[in-house]
């Protein structure tokens, strides 16, 4: 399932070009790319992207391989533990406002370190390494005390509830905290979800999608 066109491509359809794409990733069927010459040039005037990712840093999950894509088709934005800044929230305003996007993806993925260390250090009553570490775990932290409340799992198990409670609630903070985007969701011209990477077989589940 492609399309030559990504402004004509709405958010249920973008949502399923992802759902396509990784697919042939896990099948270990992607897209053959040696036409990256004729796509650099095809891009030297603009962007269209018809998804944006915001995902974490880790390099075990590059998106565009993730869900087979090329050049110009998701625009990405990354940050240690998928958390949500005033500046990523810019830059998704900015691809759905001023480009084509028109699906959020908030990817979260098993094993994140970022995760895993709210967790530990709030249960160790520790202070991160640095000011800025900090600042990030803080954007954590709400999800870690609320699942130790809500959750009777432990171990790696409540690492990986966290970790998808934290996409979930980075999808949620989209919407609250952007008028503009939250208007262009309420006219059904753009969907938010959060999803969640596999590692060992490289699946990604969309949760409440």
């Amino acid at each position: 399932m492609s399309s030559d066109n990504p402004a004509a491509i709405g958010p249920d359809q973008a949502l399923e070009l992802l759902k396509s794409g990784n697919a042939r990733f896990v099948a270990g069927q992607v897209t053959p790319r040696d036409d990256l010459p004729a796509q650099r040039a095809g891009l030297t005037d603009g962007q269209a992207p018809y998804a944006s990712i915001l995902c974490c840093s880790d390099s075990r999950v590059p998106p565009e391989l993730v869900f087979d894509e090329g050049l110009g088709r998701l625009f990405i934005a990354r940050v240690a533990g998928n958390v949500l800044t005033p500046e990523l929230l810019a830059s998704l305003e900015y691809a759905a406002l001023h480009s084509t996007s028109r699906l959020i993806v908030v990817l979260g993925h098993e094993c994140c370190g970022a995760v895993t260390a709210a967790v530990q250090t709030l249960a160790q009553g520790a202070d991160a390494e640095s000011p800025s570490l900090q600042a990030l775990l803080d954007r954590i932290f709400p999800v870690v005390n609320a699942s130790r409340g809500e959750s009777k799992l432990d171990g790696q198990a409540f690492i990986e509830h966290c970790a998808e409670e934290n996409a979930r609630k980075t999808a949620d903070e989209i919407v609250a905290q952007s008028a503009a985007l939250r208007d262009l969701v309420n006219r059904g011209e753009v969907k938010i979800v959060a999803a969640k990477y596999a590692l060992a077989d490289g699946r990604v589940t969309f949760l409440d999608a």
